[in-house]
């Protein structure tokens, strides 16, 4: 959503229309060639036993359009990487199996073991994706976040809709095909249908269900699910009924719906299973009493057999088979690469197909056999909450689910001159999985910043890293102070780490090993320190909940600004330090703000001027002096010498419009940690630049990085703000935080 499209735009978009056809479908109609396939590593994938030969009559996968792995744009060019192993939908067609995940959609070759994925390079309208479903033509049909997108695996071509063609809202949650060959998408703002043959749209409702599950049973009457009950819709009379606990659902809160052959329903909920008979109108329940693994259930689906599979929270997979009325239970002990189910599909050789937050686990009824799928993607998850350039040009991501509250993932480090991944989590040395901050220090280490969530037993601290010799160390406490929440960090002018926290700001001696701790009783205006940078002056600069401190450690004093002073608002969520030595400040709300020290005054920057959103999450200065913000609505750029704004956006090349980390790689290279994975950018003229590296322990002054806080101030972390009208519901723990259900935040 830029503000002002300049010709250099305009002319990016048509090279983006041209080559990726995310513009005009017309232009997407490229020829099928081979497509570019990854073979899953044997160490990732190994299967508990020897996959089976391929079954005699197996479709043969036809070919696909390679996938795009970069988009080039007036700019430069981006390159996007997503974690596309946590699976949210399956669908099985022509021998390919399809999975909607939170990066894309890929496609899966299950008996070779080799897939494509495809990402908004290629036409999607987002990457996180929700549902799938293949249309009687073979289409492929997405819901995301932002629309829908249909694929013609043949041709190649992509077309995408949304609310202005006549979705009654961008965020789709579930798709089924009824038995005319239309489509129905259940969507955050009603239900909509899509007829194919007459290329028209029709909302059938606008009522908000909160929809997240939706089957079509052979008569042809629609399921749904709502906030509090389950609605089904005859088509034909446009009759609506309602169905709640009172009738015989276990719990209101349904997370898959299945309808079988025999027009019996089967509801996955978070207190078991339901079976509704439409012809007696008789209502049963199934719990862990009666043999399932888990009563929290979010997938559904009716083997050939006519057995029942069900994929639970966290206790695995259950089978049903109600001619003989007995329970089986599948876990990772058998060879399921996750307890976590999501999704469900039958494949070839009637296998079944489970989708998890981890990969697609395969299983041969007949013979035993278990195969995982995994994608090579080493990013651990999608939400990005830190990043920083190492030393050795290797990137770092803190990183955690978008979905689940309490799923943090810990840290992951990429290595561009390998195009290597490597994860690093609690069982590795980090004081936690939510990692808000992450730094380089004056030896080089790596330094990792938690924070504390009660709710998910998660208790923050500190962590060191030595890349060379490989080792961690923690600090929990400073003497009898807990480190607990560490929200920012910064290395002084001494040498000194300084440390943001809830509890005011610490201060550690690497040399002498001690620590010094300063509160609003010293001079810091506000406790909870969001951001810290250390200005040309040698002096401490502090963002905080009530305002700026600054302290200089020569005269050991104070100073104070708010926005009486002329700061934008008193929630600061960044600090850097532009080329000219002017500190600019990130806040929540009010915009960016520009504080001249040798002027002593004050410059708000906001929407007004060209910035891309009032919320600013994130800062950093690019290796040609200009200044990159990261908000909820993409990442802005502001060149001081010309007084010019330009914002990026995913219709650009950003994973997505919610940038809560930036960081500039050793090649000049711009980073960017979203909402939904991570993007480098290189600009052409930087490309161009070979730039040397910083010398290690150098006397010469540093700049000082900036370092990334949460984009939302609140006790319960980073939220990525969504556009305006998505309301998708945060899936919370089902269970109280001490059952373990939802991982501790260490899954």
């Amino acid at each position: 959503m830029n503000n002002a499209q300049t010709m250099a735009r305009l002319l990016a978009l048509l090279v983006v229309c041209v080559t990726t056809a995310a513009c005009c479908p017309a232009a997407a109609l490229r020829p099928t060639v081979t497509p570019t396939t990854f073979l899953v590593s044997s160490e990732a994938s190994t299967p508990t036993t020897q996959p089976t030969p391929t079954p005699t009559g197996t479709p043969t996968p036809i070919p696909l359009p390679a996938p795009l792995t970069e988009r080039v744009t007036a700019d430069g060019t981006w390159r996007i990487f997503t974690n596309a192993n946590f699976v949210e939908d399956l669908a099985f067609h022509d021998g390919l199996l399809w999975a909607a995940t939170t990066g894309g959609a890929v496609a899966w070759d299950a008996e070779r073991r080799t897939y494509v994925k495809y990402t908004m390079f290629d036409g999607l309208r987002h990457n996180h994706v929700l549902a799938v479903e293949v249309a009687p033509d073979g289409d492929l049909w997405f819901g995301t976040q932002r629309g829908v997108s249909r694929f013609d695996p043949v041709g190649g071509i992509w077309q995408t809709f949304t609310t202005d063609d006549g979705l009654a809202s961008n965020w789709v949650e579930a798709i089924a095909v009824g038995p005319d060959g239309a489509l129905w998408f259940s969507v955050l703002g009603g239900l909509s249908r899509y007829d194919p043959t007459r290329d028209a749209w029709q909302t059938v409702t606008t009522d908000d269900f909160g929809v997240s599950a939706l089957a079509v049973a052979p008569n042809g009457a629609l399921w749904l699910v709502g906030t509090q009950a389950v609605y089904r819709y005859d088509p034909v009379n446009d009759t609506w009924r309602t169905f709640t606990t009172d009738d015989g659902l276990a719990d209101y809160r349904v997370e898959a719906i299945a309808a079988g052959p025999d027009g019996i329903l089967w509801f996955g909920t978070l207190s078991g299973v339901s079976r509704y008979d439409p012809v007696g109108d008789t209502w049963q329940t199934f719990t862990t009493d009666d043999g399932l693994a888990g009563n929290g259930v979010e997938a559904v689906a009716v083997g050939p057999d006519g057995t029942l599979w069900f994929g639970t929270w966290s206790s695995g997979v259950s089978r049903y088979d109600p001619a003989n009325n007995t329970w089986q239970t599948f876990t990772t002990d058998d060879g399921l690469i996750s307890n976590w189910v999501e999704a469900i599909a039958v494949g070839s050789g009637d296998a079944l197909l489970f989708g998890t937050d981890s990969g697609v686990s395969r299983y041969d009824p007949a013979s035993g056999d278990w195969q995982t799928l995994v994608t090579k993607d080493g990013l651990a998850d999608n939400l990005i909450t830190a990043m920083a350039a190492g030393p050795d040009g290797a990137l770092w991501f803190g990183t955690r689910d978008d979905l689940y509250f309490c799923w943090y993932s810990g840290v992951s480090r990429y290595d561009p001159s390998s195009d290597s991944w490597q994860t690093f989590t609690a069982d590795n040395g980090l004081a936690s999985n939510l990692i808000y901050v992450i730094a380089v220090g004056p030896d080089d280490a790596l330094w990792f910043g938690s924070r504390v969530e009660t709710y998910c037993h998660l208790y923050g601290g500190l962590s060191r890293y030595d890349p060379i010799n490989d080792t961690w160390q923690t600090f929990a406490r400073v003497g009898d102070v807990v480190l607990d929440s560490v929200a920012s960090i910064a290395t002084g002018p001494d040498g000194a780490l300084w440390l943001g926290t809830d509890g005011g700001v610490r201060r550690y001696d690497l040399v002498s090993d001690t620590w010094q701790t300063f509160t609003t009783d010293d001079g810091l205006i506000n406790s909870h320190v969001e951001a810290m940078a250390v200005g040309p002056d040698d002096a401490l600069w502090f963002g905080t909940k009530g305002g700026v401190s600054r302290y200089d450690p020569t005269s050991d004093t104070w100073q104070t600004f708010t926005t009486d002073d002329g700061l934008a608002s008193s929630l600061v969520n960044a600090i850097a330090v532009g080329s000219d030595g002017a500190l600019w400040f990130g806040t929540w709300g009010g915009g960016v703000s520009r504080y001249d020290l040798a002027t002593y005054t004050w410059q708000t920057f906001t929407t007004d001027d060209g910035l891309a959103d009032n919320v600013v999450s994130a800062m950093a200065v690019g290796p040609d002096s200009a200044l990159w913000f990261g908000t909820p609505n993409g990442a802005s750029r502001y060149d001081l010498t010309s007084d010019t704004w330009q914002t990026f956006t995913a219709d650009d090349g950003l994973a997505d419009n919610w940038v809560g980390a930036i960081a500039v790689g050793l090649d000049g290279a711009l980073w960017f940690g979203t909402g939904n994975g991570v993007s480098r950018f290189m600009p052409f003229e930087q490309s161009l630049v070979q730039p040397t590296s910083p010398t290690p322990n150098s006397s010469a002054p540093r700049t000082p990085a900036p370092h990334r806080t949460a984009a939302v101030i609140t006790e319960q972390g980073p939220i990525p703000l969504r556009q305006a009208g998505d309301k998708r519901r945060r899936k919370a723990c089902p269970r109280p935080a001490d059952s373990g259900l939802c991982g501790g935040g260490n899954r």
